[in-house]
């Protein structure tokens, strides 16, 4: 019985070693898998977010190449010409010949909203308006002075052939064609042959299709899209376009997350990449995501086009990878619990039968010795008749 004993805890010794290894086994590939997912799901979403940033960057590319040809227009040049000589037949002439350029510009173009030359003292000269489906020209008497915009003020300050970038804003438009709509505006100064400064070019582009680029990101539930400035302004949230105009950076820095600061400060510097990391959500909750960005670069501005995902999300595709894997981990362990009663059973049929076996040879040994004795006992028997046969010869003769 002792025999069983130790063969039964050597048993089940060896049974729960290979039930433990096989479970750290499973874990470890369960959260290999895992990794695996979320490192493919983020190659993915990087890829979407630098397709999405090169769509936004040729839309800016176009523009400011647009914007430099309007500079250089030779019909621009001759209207500054017309109005120094002062002669009105001219300056109809040379109006009328740029009206009809900007114009003809914004109808082959159609994410352009406006497109305007704006002189030295900040006066609207020359002005063309589109809201998507109507493109006028606006008449001098609708024409405003934009001497205390933003746009103006910093766009004069500017060397000759560099050029100015707007946030994200509403357009006052003139009348009702184009007004309110979001805009972000593209300027760039305008210098004569004497290298006078002469005012500058302003090209207003509709935001419907930079943010139609930015929704195909965010086109399942749960998916954030964005679009943050070089400041870290959110400028565009497709998801929650409440948040548009706060300072995400700003955020970040108050969390004290260093994860969360490194991928902000890596989006600002131009950096493309993906990480993982808590943001909060409605409510104020805090919800692991994982995040892909990358940069859209225009002058020495600078806009970081991004995505991020509930990790939740992520890993839900592994669910079901995890549950045929514990599915088998079970299977696993019921064949393992399975062998080992089974040779239970066997060690414990050897066992009796080795018992068996031994109390036989231990009775064939005491059969044999009593055989034995009684084989003596016969033999003292006869040799105590014969000694008295001598010692009484008269019983002898009886029969």
């Amino acid at each position: 019985m002792k025999k069983y004993t130790k063969s039964v805890i050597t048993l089940l010794t060896a049974m729960a070693l290979a039930i433990g290894l096989m479970s750290i086994l499973a874990w470890r590939l369960e959260q290999t898998a895992q990794e695996e997912i979320v490192a493919q799901f983020s190659q993915r979403q990087l890829l979407l977010a630098e397709q999405t940033a090169t769509s936004v960057q040729h839309i800016f590319d176009e523009a400011q190449r647009d914007l430099t040809q309007l500079r250089e227009a030779s019909c621009l040049l001759a209207f500054m010409k017309a109005l120094d000589s002062g002669n009105e037949e001219q300056i109809i002439a040379q109006r009328k010949t740029l009206e009809q350029a900007y114009l003809n510009i914004v109808n082959t173009h159609p994410i352009y909203a406006q497109i305007r030359y704006i002189d030295q003292d900040g006066q609207e000269i020359v002005a063309i308006d589109s809201d998507g489906q109507v493109t006028r020209i606006i008449p001098p008497a609708e024409l405003r002075s934009q001497a205390k915009r933003d746009f103006f003020v910093e766009t004069m300050k500017l060397d000759d052939g560099e050029i100015y970038v707007s946030p994200l804003e509403q357009a006052l438009g003139h009348g009702q064609v184009g007004v309110g709509l979001p805009t972000v505006r593209l300027a760039t100064p305008i210098f004569d042959e004497q290298g006078h400064r002469r005012g500058i070019v302003v090209i207003n582009l509709f935001t419907d299709r930079l943010i139609d680029s930015i929704a195909q990101m965010s086109d399942q539930e749960g998916v954030d899209a964005w679009v943050l400035d070089k400041h870290g302004v959110e400028m565009i949230n497709v998801t929650y376009p409440e948040r548009g105009g706060n300072n995400a950076y700003e955020y970040c820095q108050q969390t004290g997350d260093e994860n969360l600061i490194y991928l902000a400060e890596d989006m600002l510097a131009g950096g493309s990449g993906t990480g993982t990391c808590f943001w909060p959500e409605e409510g104020g909750s805090l919800v692991k995501r994982v995040f892909a960005y990358a940069p859209v670069h225009f002058d020495e501005q600078l806009w970081s086009v991004g995505i991020s995902v509930p990790y939740s999300d992520v890993v839900t595709a592994h669910a079901r990878t995890r549950s045929t894997l514990f599915l088998m981990l079970g299977g696993i362990v019921c064949t393992i619990l399975a062998g080992g009663v089974l040779l239970l059973r066997l060690e414990r049929r050897r066992i009796l039968a080795e018992g068996i076996e031994q109390r036989n040879r231990e009775l064939t040994a005491l059969n044999a010795l009593a055989e034995k004795r009684n084989t003596q006992l016969a033999l003292v028997n006869e040799v105590g008749r014969l000694a008295t046969s001598i010692l009484d010869p008269d019983e002898m003769m009886q029969p």
